[in-house]
């Protein structure tokens, strides 16, 4: 059985780009989550913190949201703040985009306080905000075609390979949506079909 019959979901067009303020508060975010619940990247088994993930389009870029549970806030780990820090190091989020036909994963990190990282020499134009609650953070990523170097979005029932990860620092949970060596892996990737 291959992996992309089992790990395949569709995103939706919006009208209108998401405000990036950290919030879940947009028309983008308020259907079920693109992916209910990351798993252990290890063996696919339940995390002990759960991640939800949003993702849509439209004419200009790729967006995509995470909700964070953390019942441990005092002990998130959130050091860097600067462009291009090794964000690894804190708790992040990570999406993994390889655009159809493309040979190169494209990596986006975020902390949780909005810091961003990339593989592609951090300098390209995309934009990130994360908030903090009681119990969870929050972090929303916009993601420009222009930055992956393309003209616009895949035309409608195309897959791109996607990846999306969780790096949780309190109990040293490594969560993702397909299950694999590493995140980065693109052969273990899931496949987001643009409708």
């Amino acid at each position: 059985r291959r992996q992309v019959e089992r790990y395949a979901a569709p995103i939706q067009r919006i009208p209108a780009a998401p405000t990036l303020d950290g919030r879940l508060t947009d028309a983008a975010w308020q259907a079920p989550p693109l992916i209910p619940e990351l798993r252990l990247l290890a063996n696919g088994a339940p995390a002990t913190e759960k991640t939800a993930v949003w993702a849509a389009y439209d004419d200009q870029g790729l967006y995509v949201a995470f909700r964070c549970l953390e019942s441990q806030m005092a002990k998130l780990v959130a050091k860097y703040a600067e462009r291009g820090s090794p964000l690894y190091l804190d708790d992040d989020i990570e999406v993994f985009l390889l655009p159809t036909g493309g040979k190169q994963v494209f990596q986006f990190a975020v902390n949780a306080l909005g810091a961003q990282s990339d593989n592609f020499g951090n300098k390209a134009a995309w934009n990130a905000a994360a908030s903090r609650g009681e119990a969870e953070w929050i972090v929303e990523v916009s993601i420009p075609y222009k930055a992956l170097g393309l003209d616009g979005p895949p035309g409608p029932g195309l897959p791109w390979g996607m990846q999306f990860g969780r790096q949780q620092k309190a109990n040293g949970e490594t969560t993702s949506w397909t299950p694999g060596p590493a995140f980065i892996s693109k052969e273990g990737f899931g496949e987001v079909v643009f409708e």
